[in-house]
């Protein structure tokens, strides 16, 4: 009861009151609104079209929800759990920075919006009003918060999800971008009157190893300074559609690309092992594709598994796990170490009873990450992926401690654990 109370007003009170005045500013700014929607891979679309579209464009970083974008258009600070007090200052500043704020130079504005709850998309058709939304994916994220729903409506939790994808994409009106082969959001649009574009990837040849990807197309070569798995060519499938669209012309320079944080990040490690940072998504795709792009990756070094819970996933979340239970199994890493009590309930009957090798911790403390660090010799390449902050594990065992600022959580929570250099 006090959380739909609390839901209520942040909703209808909150919310509202912020999407009002933010509306008001975009009347005076009038940018085109670019919106990028999914399950995984907003970000790195973003990065990528922040490549092409350079300074035409505003991007709304770490700010994918309606509280956070309008904090980032009208340039105001996002208060803290530390200073929650600031919430105050927000909220007088908002209605004179909407009427007074300079109208930024910008001519599009690209949004990362996060379809986390059915709330998600309240107000949202009169409040951005996109001219395009480009939805990535359409895979289970964030299902326990639509179980609710799910069990009223009678209908699956995702199902449920993706009707809620369906409202943001009606609000786009000139164009919605999706894959041509996703046929689950296009069976999921079926019957919609939407102005589609089906996107084909027309990857001929993907290569990668630690140092480098290579997505090669019939126009253009991609070559990144990273591991990167083949799924990416589905954003850079994305991208183009999007910039012939607008007439942006398309360019396979990355000198200026930004690479997201904890999603592929190859650091130094200790006694100079590698470390593979992909902490940040905690869905089964996610984990599915990098674990896909790890078992490819040409390397003389052995492949450990440092794999966290899956969270978010309500009733999904057994069959979640006992299914990359299975996947881990398959990939047979030289080591394999998994962390949190969703996969000590669902993840490791399945690892017993095909008598399969792995060391189980509830939770990071020093003693863990001691353990660890007892078993490393160098000659090892580390995957991190998953829930329950391992972004900790990685800044524990980094060689350059100035390299936790390529971390996506820097020094988030290591410090707490009492150890500068466990």
């Amino acid at each position: 009861m006090i959380k739909r109370v609390y839901l209520f007003f942040k909703v209808y009170f909150a919310e509202f009151y912020f999407c009002f005045f933010s509306r008001i500013y975009l009347k005076r700014w009038k940018p085109k609104i670019i919106v990028i929607t999914g399950s995984v891979g907003k970000t790195s679309l973003m990065n990528l079209l922040q490549l092409q579209f350079k300074d035409q464009a505003l991007y709304s970083y770490r700010a994918n929800t309606k509280l956070g974008v309008c904090l980032h258009m009208l340039d105001l600070p996002r208060p803290t759990k530390a200073k929650r007090y600031m919430w105050l200052l927000v909220i007088l500043l908002l209605p004179f920075k909407a009427l007074f704020f300079k109208v930024r130079p910008q001519k599009y504005y690209l949004v990362e919006y996060d379809n986390f709850s059915p709330d998600a998309s309240y107000f949202f058709k009169w409040w951005l009003r996109p001219k395009a939304v480009i939805w990535v994916s359409a895979d289970k994220a964030h299902l326990e918060n639509f179980d609710r729903l799910a069990r009223k409506q009678k209908i699956s939790a995702h199902q449920v999800a993706l009707n809620y994808f369906v409202k943001l994409a009606k609000s786009a009106s000139e164009k919605v971008f999706i894959l041509e082969k996703d046929t689950l959001i296009s069976q999921t649009l079926k019957g919609h009157k939407l102005p589609i574009q089906r996107v084909k990837n027309l990857l001929l040849n993907h290569q990668v190893n630690v140092q480098r990807s290579v997505f090669q197309y019939p126009d253009l070569k991609f070559e990144f300074s990273q591991p990167m798995p083949i799924e990416y060519g589905n954003n850079l499938a994305l991208m183009k559609a999007v910039c012939i669209f607008y007439k942006i012309k398309v360019s396979s320079n990355l000198d200026d690309y930004e690479y997201p944080l904890g999603r592929s990040t190859i650091l130094r490690g200790y006694k100079d092992c590698l470390l593979l940072d992909s902490t940040f998504n905690a869905q089964l795709k996610a984990v599915e594709v990098i674990l896909n792009m790890f078992k490819d990756l040409k390397t003389d070094r052995q492949k450990w598994l440092v794999i966290g819970d899956m969270i978010e996933l309500g009733q999904w979340a057994q069959k979640a796990h006992q299914i990359l239970a299975q996947k881990i199994i398959e990939f047979g890493a030289t080591k394999t170490f998994v962390i949190g009590r969703r996969f000590k309930k669902f993840a490791c009957p399945v690892f017993d009873k095909n008598k399969f090798e792995y060391k189980w911790t509830e939770t990071i403390d020093i003693d863990f990450i001691r353990s660890l660090k007892s078993e490393i010799d160098g000659s090892e390449i580390i995957l991190f992926k998953g829930a329950g902050y391992l972004d900790m594990i990685v800044e524990a065992l980094l060689k350059d401690k100035k390299d936790k600022k390529l971390l996506f959580y820097e020094n988030r929570l290591l410090d707490k654990l009492g150890v500068e250099n466990v």
